[in-house]
């Protein structure tokens, strides 16, 4: 819904109502926080896939004990998972951002 309001020199100008501006203003927080939250997500998901890149170097390792690279590969497996479940996260935040 809108208004419409006669000017000084005849041309007919648009007001917005209240209701499209708190709309307005609502899409626009909610774009902000899809993106902080894309943001967020992203980093997370890189420095989970950095902490992989750490363990997968233990593994390779020649003087690393047998011990040492159970653990590396057990965490490797971990930050694998958490770096997919951030890009994918990620990924939603961007899409929703994008159709605010």
């Amino acid at each position: 819904e809108s208004l419409f309001l006669l000017t000084e020199t005849s041309n007919l100008t648009h007001i917005p109502t209240m209701d499209t501006i708190n709309k307005l203003a609502a899409d626009a927080s909610k774009t902000v926080a899809d993106t902080a939250n894309w943001a967020q997500e992203s980093l997370q998901g890189k420095s989970a896939g950095a902490k992989a890149d750490v363990n997968e170097q233990t593994l390779k390792s020649d003087t690393a004990s047998v011990g040492d690279k159970v653990g590396a590969g057990l965490n490797y497996m971990q930050n694998k998972g958490e770096q997919a479940g951030h890009e994918s996260k990620a990924e939603v935040h961007k899409q929703e951002a994008k159709h605010n």
